[in-house]
């Protein structure tokens, strides 16, 4: 045989061999638990442990068969643990030997298997993980998954709690209206609450559902491990007219009306618009109807056309919660006003699409409709109202009503969203919040300027127009998209004002970002990135006042956010700037050296007034923790990225590739004036930068760095008062807020490096609570060392 025979023969065997053996990269080392996985979460390890699902958060697991996610498996060190705290999330990358043997979709025998995974120990939904693993072994195999019961009705389905059913029903109510995916079924026997997390159904939808029936607070519900559609356009079963007392285990999940109710103890539940009242009818019988924002309808748009004491009727579906029976709606479309006003419109005002008619209507029996378009008041001799009138543009209807009496006039205002040859730009418009919300658009068309991550990236318009005061670039939301830089794309979605950088409290102090949820992200060609807008040349930021208003006017010329707002997302340029301030290694502000109105101090840093806050003032930001500047240094050249906005800031979300030389500006740490006398105390104040006791997080350098700075160029004060004090493990999922070990080793360098000896106090915060790096909470403003 020739030499390539030979080749060939053994690469076949090869590949046969990998098919049957278990796949390892090198000799692992000796495996250790999950449990010392999870505390000890850093470095390559190898980890045994048991197969006990798949990850949907970091609190969050499927451990039921059928399973659905090839792209995770959630690790235990008991094969029946169901705590996500003691459950490890192990990566499985795309391709890879690992997912292909391991994952719980094409291996369902694999569940509750023995094995070891090596790889990374690192965060993985945000909690404990592990990463790029290299290699695994099964110890010993899993069990067989259970079949499903194949049952007719969903009456039958509602008597099986705990078991796996197979069930055929319509669904009956849109997705996400309470959490998740989550909707109804019903048939012609039951109804049923369907617990999802990635469904992709609308009413009238015959599904084919395979799932676990269980009670969770109070109601039963099945929580589907699949979800097959097996038709579309299906008739839904018909409404129920009940009373109130009707609202009970027997109708359950099922479309119910209750008809002629009075609204009693409105009220709003909930910081985001939730809202529930009393349905009380002429009998007495009440009945609670809780509507929740998640379906578009929240407290004050409901209150601007319904109020207590309304006589109503009212739609949903029969529901439970813990001991009490309620109904849940399904947005406006489940209120109707019994006593009706003498004009009234079918489509709230407010904002809606271009090409939306509006059909008048009265509550008064054989009336005639007049009204008026141009604000003029509405007489007899007005337009009659014989048709939907179709919205072009911003308009104000106002409208009467004739019969042998005439109403008052009725006034309904509309802003109209252009819906053809829709540009970026309007959708930007001028203003922090964007008329769109909420408005799917399509055929958006944009270039790539920028890569947020692999699930976000920002699109600018190629063909911009003259108006400074309009965006012509968002950030567009699609999972794997494959897109680069330079790529031309089409793109259609839900438009969202979303929050894409902050803390917890982002939504009640941040502004977001406008974007595009996009179904579809098509790459149509490429095309040159947009030239930069050049700040100082193109345009000049105000550079005293932040904001004077409260957002209630935008003023790009007057406010320093609003401003910046105008040109949200674009490819912007700073010439020549200056660093001002030092925030991290991969994080700095800068400005315009000749930016007007503007002192600095002899560090280099950036001086405030009474009445000069620096809106002029830019942070840069991009990744890399290994890239320093500082105060007083300065960049000759452009600094080009996209103006994003996160953490209380608008920054330039740029590149090192894009960064200018950067010029050392000479600044020095400075040393303390002040000298210690025995009757005053010193007092300092210190940035520690996310300090913790751990050195793999807090590196021994940098602590010394820190404790040497305290007795050299502090002078050693009395007092210190610091921030960003981490808890003991720093940024690990521990629940840990304690910080003991962090302050100890603080102290302890500070003793060897010539200083005096510390004690110290705080206030321990909430862990995950109250600020901080996740799972790093840290202590800010309140910390103080005190000098022993």
């Amino acid at each position: 045989m020739s030499r390539n025979t030979w080749t060939k023969i053994f690469l076949s065997l090869l590949l046969v061999l990998s098919a049957v053996l278990p796949y390892t990269a090198a000799t692992a080392a000796e495996p250790i638990t999950v449990a010392e996985a999870i505390a000890n979460n850093s470095g390559s390890a190898t980890v045994k442990g048991f197969i006990v699902g798949t990850a949907s958060s970091n609190t969050s697991y499927d451990q039921e068969a059928p399973f659905t996610a090839v792209s995770n498996l959630g690790l235990a060190d008991s094969p029946d643990e169901t705590d996500p705290t003691k459950i490890l999330p192990v990566q499985l990358p795309s391709s890879s030997a690992i997912r292909a043997g391991l994952n719980l979709v094409d291996n369902p025998t694999k569940f509750k298997a023995e094995v070891t995974i090596t790889g990374s120990l690192e965060t993985y939904f945000t909690t404990a993980g592990l990463k790029s693993p290299t290699a695994f072994t099964i110890l010993s195999e899993g069990e067989v998954p259970p079949e499903a019961t194949v049952v007719d009705t969903l009456a039958q389905a509602r008597t099986m709690s705990g078991k796996l059913v197979q069930v055929d029903a319509t669904v009956t109510t849109g997705i996400g209206f309470w959490g998740a995916t989550a909707f109804y079924v019903q048939d012609d026997t039951a109804g049923m609450y369907v617990y999802a997390s990635n469904a992709t159904v609308a009413p009238g939808d015959k599904v084919r559902l395979t799932g676990t029936v269980a009670e969770y607070s109070g109601e039963l519900q099945l929580q589907p491990n699949t979800i097959e559609v097996l038709s579309t356009g299906n008739d839904l079963p018909s409404v129920q007219t009940v009373t109130p007392t009707a609202i009970n285990e027997q109708t359950q999940g099922e479309r119910i009306e209750l008809e002629n109710v009075t609204i009693t103890n409105l009220k709003s539940v909930n910081d985001f618009g939730t809202f529930e009242f009393s349905a009380t009818a002429e009998n007495g019988e009440t009945v609670t109807i809780r509507n929740d924002n998640r379906n578009g309808l929240n407290f004050e748009q409901f209150t601007k056309q319904y109020k207590e004491g309304d006589l109503i009727h009212v739609s949903g579906i029969a529901s439970k919660f813990n001991a009490s029976y309620q109904v849940k709606t399904l947005g406006f479309e489940s209120f109707d006003l019994v006593n009706k006003p003498a004009v009234y419109v079918d489509v709230f005002p407010g904002v809606v699409s271009e090409g939306t008619e509006i059909t008048l209507a009265s509550g008064w029996k054989n009336a005639a409709i007049y009204y008026t378009l141009d604000g003029s008041t509405p007489t007899a001799a007005s337009t009659k109202y014989t048709a939907p009138i179709v919205l072009t543009k911003d308009v104000t209807i106002k409208a009467i009503a004739i019969t042998d009496e005439t109403s008052e006039i009725f006034t309904f205002a509309y802003t109209v969203l252009k819906t053809g040859d829709l540009k970026i730009r309007d959708i930007q418009g001028t203003n922090h919040y964007s008329d769109y919300q909420g408005v799917v658009v399509n055929e958006i068309v944009g270039v790539v300027t920028h890569v947020y991550n692999s699930a976000n990236f920002v699109i600018q318009d190629i063909n911009p127009d003259d108006d400074v005061t309009t965006s012509e670039a968002l950030m567009v939301n699609k999972a794997s998209n494959g897109l680069q830089l330079g790529d031309l794309v089409t793109i259609t979605g839900t438009v969202e004002e979303h929050f894409q950088e902050g803390y917890s409290d982002a939504k009640d102090n941040d502004l977001p970002i406008t974007r595009i949820r996009a179904t579809d992200a098509t790459k149509t060609a490429t095309a040159a990135l947009p030239e930069p807008i050049i700040i100082g040349k193109d345009v000049q930021p105000p550079s005293e006042i932040i904001d004077n208003d409260g957002l209630t006017s935008f003023d790009p010329t007057e406010d320093g956010v609003d401003f910046w707002e105008s040109l949200e997302l674009m490819r912007l340029a700073v010439p020549n700037a200056q660093v001002v301030d030092h925030k991290t290694t991969a994080k700095w502000s800068s400005l315009l050296k000749n930016s007007p109105n503007t002192d600095f101090h002899k560090q280099g840093g950036i001086l405030i007034s009474e009445n000069d806050y620096n809106p002029e003032r830019i942070t840069v930001d991009f990744n890399n923790e290994n890239y320093v500047a500082k105060a007083g240094d300065s960049f000759t050249g452009n600094i080009i990225g996209v103006m994003g906005f996160g953490f209380g800031n608008y920054k330039l979300w740029a590149t090192e590739n894009d960064l200018p030389t950067l010029k050392d500006g000479g600044t020095k740490p400075e040393q303390t004036w002040i000298a210690k006398q025995k009757d005053e105390l010193t007092v300092a104040a210190y940035n520690v930068e996310n300090f913790s006791a751990d050195p793999s997080h807090t590196s021994d350098t940098k602590a010394q760095r820190i404790a040497e700075s305290f007795v050299n160029d502090l002078n050693s004060p009395d007092i210190i008062v610091m921030v960003e004090v981490q808890d003991n493990d720093g940024p690990v999922a521990s629940g840990n807020s304690d910080a003991t070990l962090s302050y100890e080793r603080l102290i302890q360098d500070i003793k060897t490096a010539g200083g005096p000896t510390y004690a110290w106090t705080d206030i321990a915060p909430e862990y995950n609570k109250d600020g901080g790096q996740p799972g790093a909470t840290s202590v800010s403003g309140i910390c103080i060392i005190l000098n022993a």
